[in-house]
């Protein structure tokens, strides 16, 4: 677990997501270099959105699988699902290991801790990702998302 927390601080957060400004709502655009990396990027934009992402450790996994009927629809599960993880049992993902992924289903060992108001500040709530203006763009060199979340 040790060696995955180093690859992680080596990992630059916030270079593969920016804010876009949003009437009511918070707007990310995640990039990544295919559909995999843009999985696990998103998935480590939220954490790093609720949190400072490089003080949350590898202390335990899970596996999580999620179906949807396209791409779009997927990703915003998936995030959907950490969340309701995040919400029901406190856990901040630090890492991800993506193990299986279709356009309609995705599967990867979630790595992270639980959340403790000690040593982690939570800068904002994230209650939701919406479906409003939700697109994912795939292209030859980079694959980009522009997600919408409710706060």
């Amino acid at each position: 677990m040790e060696e995955r927390k180093q690859t992680l601080q080596n990992y630059r957060i916030r270079s593969f997501y920016q804010l876009f400004d949003h009437t009511s709502d918070l707007g990310v655009e995640v990039r990544g270099e295919d559909l995999k990396s843009l999985f696990k990027n998103a998935a480590l934009t939220v954490t790093d959105l609720m949190t400072d992402i490089k003080i949350v450790g590898n202390v335990s996994d899970r596996i999580i699988a999620v179906e949807a009927d396209n791409i779009e629809l997927l990703l915003r599960e998936w995030l959907g699902e950490l969340l309701f993880i995040f919400h029901t049992s406190g856990f901040l993902v630090s890492d991800v290991d993506v193990l299986d992924m279709s356009n309609t289903y995705f599967r990867a060992r979630i790595f992270g801790e639980q959340y403790q108001k000690k040593h982690h500040v939570l800068r904002r709530e994230i209650k939701s990702v919406t479906y409003h203006q939700l697109k994912v763009t795939v292209e030859e060199h980079e694959t980009t998302a522009r997600i919408i979340m409710d706060i």
